[in-house]
């Protein structure tokens, strides 16, 4: 996803399993983690939220106005993860149905630029399949395209 503008400055830690950034907006300055969680195999769960309390809190809804940004630099973790390591699957969840309809929102209106790159599935009923920009899924997963 080479494409990605407006995406705040990380730091990786953790082999690249970790990735903090500071939203900053009409709230003030937020620190944001995203953590990529090994699951089984080749599979990590994409974790992301605000760092409260000395933990991630992916509940939280901060409204810091700056969307676009924080969405864009979550792209990037994902790309910089899936480069460190390759043949990694990557499953995203949403934690409630206001996430739910984001995701599916932004990925519908990015399917072609991040097709370039990755594979994507979403999930629905339980069964994985290729995504489809008319279903509202529940989760997704992404991987590296193999050239």
């Amino acid at each position: 996803m080479s494409s990605i503008t407006n995406a705040y400055e990380t730091t990786s830690l953790e082999d690249s399993t970790v990735f903090l950034f500071e939203s900053v907006g009409i709230k003030g300055t937020v620190v944001k983690v995203v953590l990529f969680q090994h699951v089984l195999g080749n599979l990590y769960n994409l974790a992301f939220g605000d760092f409260l309390d000395g933990g991630l809190n992916d509940k939280t809804v901060t409204n810091n106005n700056d969307v676009s940004s924080v969405l864009s630099t979550v792209a990037k973790c994902v790309s910089d993860f899936l480069e460190k390591h390759p043949g990694s699957r990557l499953r995203i969840r949403p934690v409630d149905e206001r996430r739910r309809a984001l995701y599916n929102f932004v990925i519908r209106s990015k399917i072609e630029e991040i097709k370039t790159n990755f594979e994507v599935f979403g999930v629905e009923n339980g069964f994985k399949k290729p995504f489809d920009p008319k279903i509202l899924f529940t989760e997704f997963e992404l991987r590296h395209r193999v050239p």
